[in-house]
C-alpha cells in the first residue's frame, strides 16, 4: 500500500498520524508508567481522558484508512479495513499479562513493521 499510486496520500497520512498518536499514548500507558516510573497507572484516576482520546484516534484511523484505500479496493474497502482492525485488536488477547505482554507487544509490533516495510514484493498494479 505504501507504493501504490492509487492510494489517497492525504488520508493515508492522516491515518498514520492517528496511529502514531494512539501508539504514543499506548506507550505512555504501558511502558512509561509501569517500567520507567515504577508505578501502576490507574487510568480513571490519573488520566481520565486518555481512553476516550485513544478511542477517537482509533475510530478516525479506521475511517481515514477506508478513505485512503477506497481507490484501490472499492466497495470492499470497509470490510477489509474492519477485518484488519478487529483482527489486530483481538490478537492482543493472546498476549500474556504484565511486563512480558508489553515486551511481546512492542517487539512484535516493531518486527512486523520492519518486515512489512523491507520485504521484497512485486507491484500488482
Amino acid at each position: 500500500m505504501w507504493e501504490n499510486p492509487k492510494v489517497n496520500r492525504f488520508f493515508l497520512n492522516l491515518c498514520l498520524t492517528c496511529c502514531a498518536m494512539m501508539l504514543t499514548l499506548l506507550a505512555w500507558m504501558s511502558l512509561i508508567g509501569p517500567i520507567i516510573l515504577r508505578r501502576e497507572i490507574e487510568l480513571e484516576r490519573d488520566y481520565p481522558k486518555l481512553v476516550p482520546v485513544m478511542a477517537i484516534s482509533m475510530v478516525l484511523s479506521v475511517i481515514f484508512s477506508i478513505m485512503a484505500m477506497w481507490p484501490v479496493f472499492g466497495f470492499l474497502t470497509p470490510i477489509y479495513m474492519l477485518a484488519l482492525t478487529f483482527g489486530g485488536t483481538m490478537s492482543m488477547i493472546l498476549l500474556p499479562g504484565g511486563n512480558l505482554g508489553n515486551l511481546c507487544f512492542w517487539v512484535g509490533l516493531i518486527a512486523v513493521g520492519y518486515i512489512s516495510h523491507t520485504m521484497d514484493h512485486d507491484p500488482v498494479w
